[in-house]
Protein backbone atom coordinates (compact mmCIF):
# COMPACT_ATOMS: atom_id res chain seq x y z
CA UNK A 1 0.00 0.00 0.00
CA UNK A 2 1.15 3.17 -0.97
CA UNK A 3 0.99 6.20 1.17
CA UNK A 4 2.42 8.87 -1.07
CA UNK A 5 3.45 12.13 0.54
CA UNK A 6 1.58 11.21 3.62
CA UNK A 7 2.82 10.56 6.76
CA UNK A 8 -0.79 8.61 7.90
CA UNK A 9 -4.35 7.42 6.44
CA UNK A 10 -7.09 6.57 8.71
CA UNK A 11 -9.03 3.58 7.95
CA UNK A 12 -11.59 1.17 9.86
CA UNK A 13 -12.23 -2.66 9.66
CA UNK A 14 -15.18 -4.81 10.77
CA UNK A 15 -14.89 -7.53 12.72
CA UNK A 16 -14.81 -10.12 10.44
CA UNK A 17 -11.68 -8.26 8.92
CA UNK A 18 -9.88 -8.30 12.21
CA UNK A 19 -7.37 -11.47 13.36
CA UNK A 20 -9.13 -9.71 16.79
CA UNK A 21 -12.57 -10.64 16.11
CA UNK A 22 -13.79 -7.39 16.74
CA UNK A 23 -13.87 -4.17 14.93
CA UNK A 24 -10.71 -1.72 14.83
CA UNK A 25 -9.69 1.64 13.98
CA UNK A 26 -6.29 1.65 12.21
CA UNK A 27 -3.73 4.27 11.70
CA UNK A 28 -1.94 3.46 8.54
CA UNK A 29 1.76 4.85 8.88
CA UNK A 30 4.69 5.26 5.87
CA UNK A 31 7.87 3.14 7.66
CA UNK A 32 9.85 5.45 6.62
CA UNK A 33 7.94 7.61 9.39
CA UNK A 34 7.41 5.24 11.82
CA UNK A 35 10.60 5.71 14.13
CA UNK A 36 9.81 9.25 14.15
CA UNK A 37 6.17 8.94 15.09
CA UNK A 38 7.09 6.16 17.95
CA UNK A 39 10.12 8.47 18.88
CA UNK A 40 6.98 11.39 19.73
CA UNK A 41 4.34 8.89 20.94
CA UNK A 42 6.73 7.18 23.61
CA UNK A 43 8.13 10.74 25.08
CA UNK A 44 4.20 11.64 25.35
CA UNK A 45 2.96 8.81 26.47
CA UNK A 46 5.55 8.35 29.60
CA UNK A 47 5.56 12.55 30.18
CA UNK A 48 1.54 11.91 30.08
CA UNK A 49 1.25 8.94 32.30
CA UNK A 50 1.14 11.04 35.86
CA UNK A 51 -1.44 13.63 34.30
CA UNK A 52 -3.60 10.92 32.79
CA UNK A 53 -3.82 9.15 36.34
CA UNK A 54 -4.46 12.16 37.96
CA UNK A 55 -6.76 13.92 35.84
CA UNK A 56 -8.10 11.05 33.62
CA UNK A 57 -8.05 7.38 35.05
CA UNK A 58 -9.61 6.53 38.16
CA UNK A 59 -6.88 4.33 39.06
CA UNK A 60 -2.76 4.37 38.18
CA UNK A 61 -2.40 3.67 34.63
CA UNK A 62 0.81 3.08 32.85
CA UNK A 63 1.48 4.07 29.31
CA UNK A 64 3.30 0.49 27.78
CA UNK A 65 6.03 1.10 25.41
CA UNK A 66 6.89 -0.25 22.42
CA UNK A 67 9.75 -2.93 22.42
CA UNK A 68 12.80 -0.31 22.22
CA UNK A 69 14.42 -2.06 19.81
CA UNK A 70 11.42 -1.00 17.01
CA UNK A 71 11.96 -4.47 15.10
CA UNK A 72 8.45 -5.43 14.12
CA UNK A 73 7.85 -8.93 14.45
CA UNK A 74 4.15 -9.85 14.37
CA UNK A 75 2.01 -8.22 16.73
CA UNK A 76 3.24 -5.71 19.50
CA UNK A 77 0.97 -3.26 22.02
CA UNK A 78 1.66 0.09 23.16
CA UNK A 79 -0.75 2.90 24.93
CA UNK A 80 -2.01 3.06 28.14
CA UNK A 81 -2.97 -0.69 28.91
CA UNK A 82 -1.46 -1.88 26.09
CA UNK A 83 -4.71 -1.22 24.28
CA UNK A 84 -3.32 -0.26 20.52
CA UNK A 85 -1.96 -3.28 18.60
CA UNK A 86 1.38 -2.75 16.19
CA UNK A 87 1.89 -4.95 13.29
CA UNK A 88 3.98 -4.17 9.79
CA UNK A 89 2.26 -5.33 6.64
CA UNK A 90 1.09 -4.93 2.89
CA UNK A 91 3.66 -1.92 3.34
CA UNK A 92 2.80 -0.08 5.84
CA UNK A 93 2.69 -0.39 9.90
CA UNK A 94 -0.70 -0.56 10.68
CA UNK A 95 -1.34 0.45 13.99
CA UNK A 96 -5.05 -0.97 15.51
CA UNK A 97 -7.57 0.26 17.90
CA UNK A 98 -9.47 -2.96 18.72
CA UNK A 99 -12.71 -1.73 20.19
CA UNK A 100 -13.36 -4.37 22.75
CA UNK A 101 -16.17 -5.40 24.28
CA UNK A 102 -15.01 -4.09 27.50
CA UNK A 103 -14.52 -1.02 29.56
CA UNK A 104 -11.34 -0.21 27.64
CA UNK A 105 -13.37 3.29 26.21
CA UNK A 106 -10.83 6.13 27.81
CA UNK A 107 -7.63 3.70 27.83
CA UNK A 108 -8.71 3.70 24.14
CA UNK A 109 -9.39 7.32 24.13
CA UNK A 110 -6.49 8.63 25.76
CA UNK A 111 -4.56 6.07 23.25
CA UNK A 112 -5.64 7.96 20.73
CA UNK A 113 -4.85 11.48 22.03
CA UNK A 114 -1.23 10.74 22.20
CA UNK A 115 -0.83 8.86 18.60
CA UNK A 116 -2.43 11.62 17.12
CA UNK A 117 -0.58 14.54 18.69
CA UNK A 118 2.70 12.00 17.56
CA UNK A 119 1.37 11.88 14.37
CA UNK A 120 1.11 15.75 14.19
CA UNK A 121 4.32 16.30 15.01
CA UNK A 122 5.85 14.19 12.62
CA UNK A 123 3.91 15.51 10.59
CA UNK A 124 5.09 19.26 11.03
CA UNK A 125 8.98 18.40 10.93
CA UNK A 126 10.49 20.25 8.43
CA UNK A 127 12.25 17.66 6.08
CA UNK A 128 8.50 16.25 6.02
CA UNK A 129 6.32 19.23 6.07
CA UNK A 130 8.58 20.45 3.09
CA UNK A 131 7.31 17.41 0.85
CA UNK A 132 3.59 17.64 2.10
CA UNK A 133 1.43 17.91 -0.70
CA UNK A 134 -2.75 18.73 -1.12
CA UNK A 135 -3.12 14.94 -1.07
CA UNK A 136 -3.22 14.91 2.95
CA UNK A 137 -6.55 14.44 3.85
CA UNK A 138 -7.21 15.37 7.40
CA UNK A 139 -5.95 16.08 10.45
CA UNK A 140 -7.54 14.74 13.87
CA UNK A 141 -7.09 16.13 17.24
CA UNK A 142 -8.47 14.84 20.36
CA UNK A 143 -8.66 16.77 23.74
CA UNK A 144 -10.26 15.65 26.67
CA UNK A 145 -11.80 16.42 30.56
CA UNK A 146 -12.86 14.01 33.21
CA UNK A 147 -16.16 16.62 33.98
CA UNK A 148 -17.24 16.38 30.18
CA UNK A 149 -17.24 18.00 26.96
CA UNK A 150 -13.71 17.57 26.77
CA UNK A 151 -13.34 14.45 23.89
CA UNK A 152 -13.13 17.16 21.30
CA UNK A 153 -11.96 15.81 17.41
CA UNK A 154 -11.64 18.07 14.80
CA UNK A 155 -9.42 18.15 11.75
CA UNK A 156 -10.13 19.05 8.03
CA UNK A 157 -10.31 17.30 4.63
CA UNK A 158 -8.69 18.21 1.44
CA UNK A 159 -9.28 18.55 -2.31
CA UNK A 160 -9.54 14.40 -2.24
CA UNK A 161 -12.00 13.94 0.14
CA UNK A 162 -14.41 16.92 -0.61
CA UNK A 163 -14.48 15.71 -4.47
CA UNK A 164 -15.56 11.80 -3.46
CA UNK A 165 -18.35 13.27 -0.98
CA UNK A 166 -19.32 15.82 -3.89
CA UNK A 167 -19.48 13.21 -6.19
CA UNK A 168 -21.32 10.62 -3.59
CA UNK A 169 -24.14 13.18 -2.89
CA UNK A 170 -24.51 14.08 -6.67
CA UNK A 171 -26.76 16.96 -6.78
CA UNK A 172 -28.69 16.46 -3.92
CA UNK A 173 -29.31 18.35 -1.01
CA UNK A 174 -28.89 16.00 1.54
CA UNK A 175 -27.94 12.41 1.52
CA UNK A 176 -27.42 9.65 3.71
CA UNK A 177 -23.89 8.28 3.50
CA UNK A 178 -23.05 4.19 2.77
CA UNK A 179 -24.42 1.88 5.79
CA UNK A 180 -21.17 1.09 5.74
CA UNK A 181 -20.12 4.23 7.88
CA UNK A 182 -23.26 3.66 10.29
CA UNK A 183 -22.18 0.84 10.77
CA UNK A 184 -18.84 1.63 11.77
CA UNK A 185 -20.59 4.33 14.08
CA UNK A 186 -22.66 1.64 15.86
CA UNK A 187 -19.51 -0.79 15.96
CA UNK A 188 -18.04 2.00 17.79
CA UNK A 189 -20.58 3.15 20.08
CA UNK A 190 -21.31 -0.92 20.57
CA UNK A 191 -17.74 -1.83 21.05
CA UNK A 192 -16.73 0.58 23.71
CA UNK A 193 -18.14 -0.47 26.51
CA UNK A 194 -19.39 2.56 28.40
CA UNK A 195 -22.52 4.09 29.73
CA UNK A 196 -25.92 3.40 27.73
CA UNK A 197 -28.41 5.63 26.42
CA UNK A 198 -31.94 5.23 26.82
CA UNK A 199 -32.69 6.34 23.01
CA UNK A 200 -29.55 5.63 20.75
CA UNK A 201 -29.37 7.02 17.57
CA UNK A 202 -27.21 6.38 14.42
CA UNK A 203 -26.64 8.82 11.53
CA UNK A 204 -24.29 9.74 8.30
CA UNK A 205 -24.72 12.13 5.61
CA UNK A 206 -23.70 14.30 3.02
CA UNK A 207 -24.90 17.84 1.86
CA UNK A 208 -24.13 18.43 -2.37
CA UNK A 209 -21.12 20.66 -1.31
CA UNK A 210 -19.45 17.65 0.32
CA UNK A 211 -20.26 18.76 4.10
CA UNK A 212 -20.85 15.49 6.08
CA UNK A 213 -22.45 14.86 9.40
CA UNK A 214 -21.90 12.00 11.25
CA UNK A 215 -24.30 11.24 14.42
CA UNK A 216 -24.33 9.14 17.51
CA UNK A 217 -26.27 8.93 21.05
CA UNK A 218 -25.77 11.93 23.33
CA UNK A 219 -26.97 15.20 23.64
CA UNK A 220 -27.36 16.22 19.41
CA UNK A 221 -23.39 14.98 19.71
CA UNK A 222 -21.96 15.34 16.29
CA UNK A 223 -18.81 15.35 13.98
CA UNK A 224 -19.33 17.44 10.80
CA UNK A 225 -18.26 20.14 8.45
CA UNK A 226 -20.57 23.15 9.60
CA UNK A 227 -21.37 26.20 7.34
CA UNK A 228 -18.97 28.49 8.90
CA UNK A 229 -15.63 26.00 7.99
CA UNK A 230 -15.00 26.51 4.28
CA UNK A 231 -11.58 27.67 3.29
CA UNK A 232 -11.81 28.65 -0.38
CA UNK A 233 -13.35 25.76 -2.07
CA UNK A 234 -9.24 23.69 -1.45
CA UNK A 235 -10.65 22.26 2.04
CA UNK A 236 -13.18 21.82 4.66
CA UNK A 237 -12.68 21.83 8.36
CA UNK A 238 -14.45 19.42 10.83
CA UNK A 239 -15.59 19.42 14.51
CA UNK A 240 -17.96 18.66 17.28
CA UNK A 241 -21.10 19.39 19.45
CA UNK A 242 -21.35 17.69 22.89
CA UNK A 243 -19.09 15.11 22.38
CA UNK A 244 -18.71 14.81 25.74
CA UNK A 245 -17.87 10.52 26.62
CA UNK A 246 -14.49 8.82 25.00
CA UNK A 247 -17.48 5.99 24.03
CA UNK A 248 -18.88 8.94 21.96
CA UNK A 249 -15.46 9.91 20.29
CA UNK A 250 -14.53 6.19 19.35
CA UNK A 251 -18.06 6.41 18.07
CA UNK A 252 -17.68 9.09 15.90
CA UNK A 253 -14.15 8.36 14.60
CA UNK A 254 -14.78 4.78 13.89
CA UNK A 255 -17.02 6.70 11.06
CA UNK A 256 -14.70 8.85 9.85
CA UNK A 257 -12.43 6.25 9.90
CA UNK A 258 -14.76 4.12 7.52
CA UNK A 259 -15.37 7.39 5.16
CA UNK A 260 -11.80 7.63 5.19
CA UNK A 261 -10.96 4.05 3.97
CA UNK A 262 -13.97 4.67 1.47
CA UNK A 263 -12.14 7.22 -0.06
CA UNK A 264 -8.83 5.95 -0.42
CA UNK A 265 -10.75 2.81 -2.06
CA UNK A 266 -12.07 5.00 -4.71
CA UNK A 267 -8.84 6.30 -5.82
CA UNK A 268 -7.83 4.72 -9.18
Amino acid sequence: MDLGPKVFDLSFRCAAETQFGVPCIDFLVAPRHFPMVLAHWQVLGMRDTAVATERYFSAPTDFQPLNQDRTLFGEQVVGYGGVAVVREEDGVVRISLPLATTTHARLLSRTLMTLLIALARTSYEPSIASNETAERTFTVRAEHRAEGYGHAVHGYIGTSFLNYLQAYADGEGRKALPESVVAAIRAGWGGSGMEEYDLPYFTAEVRADGAFSLQCPGDACDLSVYDTLWHEDTYASFSCHNLDTPRQQLALVAGLAMLSRLVREAKP
